[in-house]
């Protein structure tokens, strides 16, 4: 090995050190986090292109973490291994990259202050921080690939080793090559790769097109200028798949921090932005070392002065188009000012994003290396007093960096582990298998660090949605905040969730154990209601008028004093409150008093919040917060009102207060339940009536028979509950019943024989039972599914009861009634076959044994739709889909209400599902309340005619 080898070596060797300090105590936080779990995802099978909840961003560092997480196993050691080894590439790059440009001591040099560099660099790109090591890679290559294209040939700065990459003609080396289409191709695909990777490409990017625009102008018509495009088109292909598939979305996330002020930029850029990158200032604008720092920054400046004179021809013929009298450094140069210019221009510089400077890092170590390989050649000892300089404040910054070194990060970092081992443990005892965060930098921190046995989520899905969708969606949650939180018990207070658990442990304040929230609340129609603002009067029944793309809104940020009142026109029995923020999930109240009053005089405050942080309302099993369709609720013991009033108390500089519809409730109390016993023939079918306490029953009424589709539960299934529920809050009595095999009816009593199956001989019993225990003014046979199918073939029988009296306006509900029975399971090679019906009815109606194949199709033949084709029907048939189901079930629904006579009606629900979102709370408002409101307001089309 010569001694410039053993150089490069020991440089090396010393910055590997420099890294893995860092190594011994691995600080993490949830961006970091989130990389490891996205690695994880990845072995799972998953294929993110981009860091999560980003649509930028390139997740090629968790594609690089997966496999070293597959050999070594998962922590977060082994999350260290890509960036600490990225960034020894890193170095070598530069060290090839200078070496190249500018000769075997600038090599050297540039090596050696980047192996050594300024603090900001090392924990920058020692830790996984999604992407920055990587883009610093990247544009190493592409300036490497852009000299190799620009400069192929150098007559005095190469040493005799490159020689091997080179031929020599009258003394001057020219590299082989430098014209080759795969050179191209390799400088396209890293282009692509890089911006896919970060945006912050762009600054290298442009840069090396420039110089090869300079080199060679009429690029744009040569099969190399093809080549490039090629390149990019691969390595770029993550990012054009996702634009192409998301309406190019990543797009337009560029320029979204706006430039307002000039000023403000260039301070920040040259002020404070560069210091922290020299190394001579702290993030927190502290100085390292008083003398040595200003020395650092006296030698920075130093060096960009001696550049710009040293390089000014070539930088003057540069502006003309030109590259004569460039040596190379007008590359390092043109890219240090187009990055200052897009950087200070863009509005980063506002934010101060230091990290987003990181790329700078590509120059300064060149910068130093040739100012003082320069300075050598006249002034050694003041080269190398300059050198010694560098190093010593690079070193002191790494040292005091260092986690090891530093007694109260050690003590912090032994101390958090033992208070997440604590936490963990409890959690695990207590079965919570989802914990809510509302701080964002422990959620995914803590989720990696227990290897996702417990996920910790924040409030808002914006990283990996479906740990909220899991969370949202079970009842072993917890609420997790630090210690001595009081706030939230007090909204939870607000909200009505009364029965939970509260922990103080390990420092933090768990809230768990939610009993599942009351749903004792009725919906007061708000029809005839007013709307009172003291902002924005003239849009405030916005808030009122059933449209979910208006709002009311302050067009001010929140202030005390804002107030939105109602007029309820009468006094009305209130007791929940529910402001829908529709597309703006931040715009609730900061702070708020509720006042009501009966005279509009006399008010009384109901609820004072005055620190409010979470637009809260109920979910199915506790209190939930989304950014979709979010909520904001408030609960309170019932009151007789007629007028209230919201009073702003809070105040936030940014935000707004919208409404984009509110809705007011009651207590649920006055539905009534029964459960009744119904005969068909000698088995008893379990049925319940719903209806509400004012209803007369002696008087003629609106009668709904519901019959539920196959399912383990029959009608106790929620959706036919919810269904009941809210048809009876109309003013129907609906009446459910289990069909025989179902939920709480008797068993057939013999599965061998078709007779056991008479489902048509169930609901027509339910019809008799209804008909003699009620004076039944309308009666509607409503069916769901399977029940939709029996529903149809009781009211295809001419001589069935619900026809006896051609006088009422009966009629017959089809609520996404089987399709395609034909089909799936009776045509020659059917799609399913009656296998798969066996064990279906073998598991819904919890049957002993399979029924046999023989008798399938004799039972279920004549209730399919296949087999009314052609019929008329006397009565009014509505059938009612959702809009979710596949494109051939919709088509033969369709094709079958052509092929019927009588008054059909086909309404298809968009954006629906087979149970319309029914185990879903949030969805549940919008698809079940439209489900009720068009078979409503179907029925109801003639029965104004009979009032």
């Amino acid at each position: 090995m010569n001694r410039g080898k053993k150089i490069v070596f020991v440089i090396i060797a010393l910055g590997i050190v420099i890294r893995l300090l860092h190594w011994v105590l691995p600080f993490m936080d949830s961006d970091m986090a989130v990389t490891g779990l996205m690695a994880r995802y990845i072995l799972r099978g998953e294929f993110p292109v981009f860091f999560w909840g980003q649509n930028y961003c390139g997740a090629i560092e968790a594609y690089l973490t997966a496999p070293v997480f597959a050999v070594f196993g998962v922590s977060r050691y082994t999350l260290n291994i890509v960036p600490v080894c990225e960034s020894i590439v890193f170095m070598l790059l530069m060290y090839i990259l200078a070496r190249r440009a500018f000769g075997e001591k600038v090599g050297i040099l540039t090596l050696l202050f980047t192996a050594i560099p300024a603090r900001y660099l090392v924990v920058n790109t020692v830790l996984p921080r999604a992407n920055y090591v990587e883009n610093l890679i990247f544009g190493a290559i592409v300036f490497y690939l852009t000299y190799r294209i620009v400069y192929p040939v150098r007559n005095n700065l190469l040493t005799p080793d490159d020689a091997s990459s080179a031929h020599i003609s009258n003394g001057v080396y020219e590299e082989k090559g430098v014209n080759s289409g795969r050179l191209f191709f390799g400088l396209g695909l890293t282009y692509g790769l890089a911006w896919w990777t970060n945006f912050q490409s762009i600054y290298f990017i442009l840069t090396s097109f420039f110089f090869i625009f300079l080199r060679k102008k009429l690029i744009f018509f040569t099969r190399r200028f093809l080549n490039l495009v090629l390149g990019i088109a691969v390595g770029g292909s993550p990012f054009w798949y996702y634009c192409f598939r998301n309406d190019f979305s990543p797009f337009k996330s560029i320029g979204e921090e706006k430039f307002t002020n000039i000023a403000t930029g260039l301070k920040n850029f040259f002020v404070v932005g560069l210091p922290v990158i020299f190394g001579v200032i702290k993030s927190n604008r502290g100085i390292y070392i008083p003398i040595i720092s200003h020395l650092l920054l006296i030698i920075y400046v130093a060096a960009f002065v001696f550049i710009l004179k040293d390089r000014f021809k070539g930088l003057f013929h540069l502006g003309k188009l030109s590259l004569k009298k460039s040596n190379g450094m007008e590359l390092f140069i043109v890219f240090f000012i187009v990055f200052a210019l897009i950087y200070t221009f863009s509005g980063y510089a506002l934010v101060n994003t230091r990290r987003y400077m990181l790329i700078l890092y590509l120059s300064l170590p060149v910068y130093l290396a040739y100012f003082i390989a320069e300075l050598s050649g006249k002034h050694k000892k003041l080269s190398i007093f300059i050198t010694g300089i560098v190093l010593i404040a690079n070193v002191q910054q790494n040292i005091v960096s260092v986690d090891l070194f530093n007694k109260d990060k050690r003590k912090e970092f032994f101390e958090e582990k033992r208070n997440k081992k604590e936490l963990f443990t409890f959690l695990e005892k207590e079965g919570i298998k989802y914990v809510y965060v509302n701080d964002y930098w422990r959620s995914y921190n803590h989720t990696f660090d227990v290897q996702e046995r417990i996920i910790f989520t924040e409030w808002n899905p914006s990283r990996y949605p479906a740990y909220f969708e899991g969370a949202k969606q079970t009842k072993d949650v917890a609420f997790c905040f630090p210690e001595n939180e009081t706030v939230f018990g007090q909204i939870l207070r607000n909200i009505g969730a009364k029965s939970y658990k509260r922990k103080n442990i390990a420092g933090v304040t768990l809230f768990y154990d939610f009993k599942p929230l009351e749903k004792d609340y009725q919906e007061i129609d708000l029809s005839k209601v007013q709307a009172v603002s003291n902002y924005n009067q003239d849009e405030a029944n916005y808030a009122l008028d059933g449209n979910p793309m208006t709002r009311w809104t302050t067009k001010l940020a929140q202030a005390p004093g804002m107030y939105f009142g109602l007029d309820l026109g009468k006094a009305k029995q209130i007791c929940r409150i529910v402001l829908e923020l529709g597309d703006s999930p931040y715009d609730y109240p900061r702070g708020y008093s509720l006042s009501t009053s009966l005279d509009g005089e006399k008010w009384q405050n109901i609820i004072v919040s005055n620190a409010n942080w979470a637009a809260l309302h109920r979910g199915k099993f506790h209190p939930v917060m989304t950014e979709k369709n979010a909520k904001f609720e408030i609960c309170f013991k019932p009151r007789l009102v007629r007028f209230v009033k919201l009073e702003q108390t809070g105040r936030h500089n940014a935000y707004w207060w919208s409404i984009y519809e509110i809705e007011l409730f009651g207590q649920k109390g006055y539905l009534k339940r029964d459960k009744v016993n119904v005969k068909s023939g000698d088995l008893n079918l379990a049925g319940y009536t719903y209806r509400p306490i004012e209803l007369d029953s002696h008087s003629p009424i609106p009668i709904i028979i519901l019959s539920h589709g196959s399912n383990p539960d029959g009608q106790q299934k929620f959706f036919y509950r919810e269904l009941a529920e809210r048809f009876a809050r109309r003013k129907y009595l609906v009446f459910t019943f289990d069909y025989r095999g179902f939920g709480e009816s008797d068993d057939p009593s013999d599965i061998t024989k078709a007779e056991s199956f008479n489902w048509k001989q169930d609901l027509a019993s339910a019809i008799g039972y209804i008909r003699g225990e009620y004076r039944v003014r309308e009666l509607i046979l409503m069916g769901h599914s399977f029940g939709a199918a029996l529903t149809l073939a009781v009211a295809a029988e001419q001589d069935s009861s619900i026809l006896a009296d051609k006088s009422k306006a009966d009629k017959i509900v089809l609520i996404s009634p089987p399709r395609r029975m034909n089909e799936l399971f009776f045509k020659k090679n059917p799609l399913l076959g009656l296998e798969w019906l066996q064990k279906t009815m073998e598991e819904d109606m919890k049957l002993k044994a399979l029924p046999p194949k023989k008798i399938l199709e004799e039972i279920h033949r004549p209730i399919i739709l296949e087999s009314f084709k052609g019929r008329h029907f006397a009565i009014p048939v509505l059938f009612v889909d959702e809009g979710n189901a596949p494109k051939k079930d919709l088509q033969f629904l369709t094709d079958f209400c052509s092929s019927i006579d009588g008054d059909i009606t086909r309404i298809t629900i968009p954006d629906t599902e087979h149970y319309y979102a029914a185990e879903n709370t949030l969805q549940r408002e919008e698809a079940i309340k439209e489900l009720v409101k068009v078979v409503d307001d179907w029925i109801k089309r003639g029965l104004s005619e009979k009032e």
